[in-house]
């Protein structure tokens, strides 16, 4: 199995303040990673890192074995790399149609989104009953698999998503995480999971890290990590 994405000894922040030190996060092709941590750990920070959004101080970002590390942002989503951001930002203001449309920006994608919009509305059918709806009006849940639907129509290789179930029911989120694992059994995609959800990320990742003040304290197979939950648990709460 390739290796999708690897990040080697990344370190970055913001202005003068870092908060990554020497993280190291390797992504199987086809696997499902998730990176667990209290607030402020620096689990966004690796995101945007990765994405390219922040820059990386030291350490390097390979994706397929190509070095990315000091790609834009938007030479890494024509090449495969997503992230579904915190707090969905969607257009309000535009429908679900609008919204998708817009996420198939680059040329591979918009060469292919007649194909790419039936699959989406395959793994989401409710968008497609609310295809001409704004997407302000739409429920949490809802919102959440139009900003996940927006992210598949870039024609990901790599995607990454900072707390889907945050704001939602939890019978709701666990919805959403089902999508995920329904994505990944239709559809080529490997995955980085940031979820404060222990549970629900402990149930869906092959892997996880916990990081704990910018670095990486734990890691482990899924069924590793469950063997030692008191320690995640120790991490949240601080002691």
């Amino acid at each position: 199995m390739s290796l999708a994405l690897e990040v080697r000894g990344v370190e970055s922040g913001y202005g003068k303040i870092q908060v990554l030190w020497g993280v190291d996060v390797t992504l199987k092709e086809g696997s499902m990673v998730a990176v667990l941590g209290p607030n402020g750990a620096g689990k966004t920070t690796l995101l945007r890192t990765i994405m390219g959004i922040i820059r990386a101080w030291r350490g390097s970002v390979m994706m397929y074995g190509l070095d990315i590390t000091s790609m834009p942002s938007h030479r890494r989503v024509e090449l495969g790399l997503t992230m579904v951001p915190e707090g969905r930002r969607l257009f309000p203001d535009l429908t679900v149609r609008e919204n998708l449309e817009l996420g198939a920006y680059t040329r591979r994608a918009r060469e292919r989104i007649g194909e790419t919009l039936e699959l989406v509305f395959n793994l989401f059918p409710r968008l497609k009953e609310r295809l001409h709806q704004k997407a302000g009006s739409l429920s949490g849940g809802e919102q959440q698999m139009l900003a996940i639907a927006r992210a598949l129509m870039t024609r990901p290789k790599v995607l990454m998503l900072d707390e889907p179930s945050q704001g939602l029911a939890p019978k709701i989120a666990w919805e959403v995480a089902e999508a995920l694992d329904k994505i990944r059994r239709e559809v080529d995609i490997s995955v980085i999971l940031v979820e404060q959800n222990v549970a629900l990320a402990l149930e869906k990742a092959d892997y996880v890290y916990l990081l704990e003040q910018g670095r990486v304290v734990l890691e482990g197979f899924r069924e590793e990590v469950l063997a030692r939950k008191l320690d995640i648990v120790r991490s949240y709460l601080g002691y």
